[in-house]
């Protein structure tokens, strides 16, 4: 989340001070310079008009240049927050594509598997060879979302305000939890039934299947939900 802006009186504080110090140094050196005797010369040269018009300069180009150095370190500061604004907007737009990219890489995965035990290819070489090419993307997507949903569980937590969108993500982790074991049993029932299911057990198995289906599609309506939200966050912050 983005800290909140400095404060300007900060700033404005250190200009007061660096006027105060130049107000009090030209008090100080006119002091210095002034003898006690009004009535000599030397009196008379540094109270002439010219020497308190260089003086005058002197001074005022000081108090110039605090006034430069004030309206610089405040164009810093703020062009340093706009940076900043810009770098987190970036980051929250890429966690709410992260998701998406994530979410739909592992359920195309459950997808081909699931269609290829539905309808279970009669020819062996040809389903060998599907089998081994989708559980692949399967084991692949597996890895790579076991590793990127921990990391979305920390940016959430770190980029946005909103409570609920942690916990939305945690639902969406624990159905893709239970995808996973669903897989597992429907692949060891067809492997030990060698691919060909007893008739007995067709009506039950696709009713797994199914539900698998069911519980991919609950995932995706979370993965809309949690989207939705972050972008309404997203443009809650860029229009503030």
């Amino acid at each position: 989340m983005i800290d909140s802006d400095p404060p300007e009186r900060d700033l404005k504080q250190e200009l007061l001070d660096e006027l105060r110090k130049q107000d009090s140094l030209k008090k100080d050196l006119l002091r210095e310079l002034q003898p006690a005797d009004r009535g000599s010369s030397f009196s008379r040269f540094i109270q002439h008009p010219a020497i308190l018009l260089i003086l005058g300069f002197v001074f005022t180009s000081g108090i110039g240049a605090g006034v430069t150095y004030f309206w610089q370190k405040r164009e810093r500061i703020e062009s340093q927050r706009q940076a900043d604004y810009k770098r987190e907007i970036e980051e929250k737009h890429a966690i709410a594509e992260n998701i998406l990219r994530t979410v739909a890489e592992t359920n195309t995965a459950v997808e081909d598997l699931v269609k290829l035990y539905f309808n279970t290819e009669r020819d062996k070489r040809v389903r060998n060879q599907m089998e081994t090419e989708r559980l692949q993307y399967w084991q692949t997507t597996s890895r790579d979302w076991r590793v990127n949903s921990k990391i979305i569980q920390q940016k959430l937590k770190d980029h946005f305000k909103n409570q609920d969108v942690q916990k939305l993500f945690q639902e969406i982790v624990t159905k893709r939890f239970d995808i996973g074991q669903k897989l597992d049993d429907h692949r060891y029932k067809i492997k030990t039934w060698n691919w060909q299911i007893p008739e007995c057990e067709k009506e039950n198995f696709r009713k797994g299947l199914r539900n698998t289906l069911s519980v991919k599609e609950a995932m995706l309506d979370d993965m809309r939900s949690l989207v939705a939200m972050l972008n309404q966050e997203i443009r809650e912050e860029e229009n503030h």
